[in-house]
């Protein structure tokens, strides 16, 4: 059984690798262009999406055959992989009927809703030999990897405090009703708390023991976050701070920022300000680096580890790990205790 389904990939691998996207939400066009972006590895052969207009605009830009549901896409023989963008509450249904059938999955982050949800994913997905690659895409920022890099390099020394802050408009006209209601996956801790979380586990090397946190929805009031303040104990001793908000109105600005014994190093991975710096002496100065599109990375990381028959790049044990420790936060604020990890 395995030998067949390597040698299918493996030769599959020669042609291209049959592209499914689910759900037509605001990532939708991204994930189409990511495809494209990779042709000869990649191809789009079927999007799938309950609303019809959505659907119509996105066929017409970049192809391949609608599917009003995603079940019936999933069945296709010529689609190799599938790519998950629907509600966060939906995502173990998608995976485990992609996973049934075969298909190799790029699911958007968070995970799931629960750790037991994660489990079922990945027993189903190693069970059925398909790769489950979670798309926790800050490992595929251009400026995040020359970060990591630098901080790998043991130049600035050892890291004694590290920061991550993230402000930027909640953006309530763009949003869908599910994404106001955490019942349902929504608000600002689900969607860019887990991308703090992961920078800060890859960024350290190191995994979370322990988390105090307070997420709460004062500017807004609404069903669900627009607030966290996290601080994460990692494995080898360091802590690591969060401070994430949505608002009406303002400016964004998300910097991550490493106090170490030999320097200091800044990060900003999107706009207005995106860059590296990092001070040696007294003061931080640019560090120059080479920028590429880090959506089209990330798929072609996952067609390569679909065409190759190799490890996920971002394995998603880890990325259960970064839902473990955003649940986690929540208990802690829920609780006003901290919470220890296992």
């Amino acid at each position: 059984m395995w030998l067949a389904c390597s040698l299918r990939h493996w030769h599959r691998g020669f042609l291209m690798i049959g592209i499914g996207i689910i759900g037509g939400g605001r990532i939708a066009a991204g994930h189409a262009q990511a495809v494209v972006a990779n042709a000869g590895l990649l191809e789009l052969r079927g999007i799938a999406s309950a609303r019809p207009e959505r659907l119509s605009e996105l066929v017409g830009k970049f192809g391949g055959t609608g599917y009003a549901d995603w079940r019936q896409m999933v069945e296709r023989p010529d689609i190799d992989a599938v790519v998950i963008g629907l509600r966060n509450d939906q995502h173990l249904e998608a995976v485990l009927a992609a996973a049934k059938a075969g298909k190799h999955i790029l699911l958007e982050k968070p995970m799931a809703m629960t750790l037991p949800e994660c489990d079922r994913m990945i027993e189903a997905a190693r069970a059925a030999k398909v790769k489950l690659f979670v798309g926790q895409t800050q490992h595929f920022f251009a400026v995040n990897q020359a970060a990591k890099k630098l901080l790998d390099s043991g130049e600035m020394g050892r890291p004694v405090i590290v920061t991550d802050t993230w402000y930027k408009p909640f953006g309530l006209s763009v949003r869908q009703p599910w994404f106001l209601d955490r019942a349902h996956g929504g608000g600002m801790w689900f969607m860019n708390g887990n991308h703090m979380i992961d920078r800060m586990i890859w960024f350290t090397g190191s995994k979370v023991v322990g988390v105090r946190a307070n997420i709460s929805s004062p500017l807004l009031g609404l069903k669900s976050d627009d607030t966290a303040v996290a601080m994460l104990e990692h494995e080898n001793g360091l802590l690591s701070t969060l401070t994430h908000a949505g608002y009406d109105v303002g400016d964004e600005r998300w910097i991550g920022e490493f106090i170490c014994t030999k320097g200091m190093v800044k990060v900003s991975t999107f706009p207005p300000n995106p860059g590296l710096w990092a001070a040696r002496k007294n003061a931080y100065e640019p560090v120059p680096f080479e920028d590429f599109d880090a959506m089209a990375a990330e798929f072609r990381a996952f067609g390569e580890c679909v065409r190759d028959n190799a490890a996920e790049p971002v394995s998603p044990e880890h990325a259960r790990h970064v839902m473990e420790v955003m649940l986690a936060a929540e208990e802690s604020s829920r609780t006003g205790r901290e919470v220890r990890l296992r």
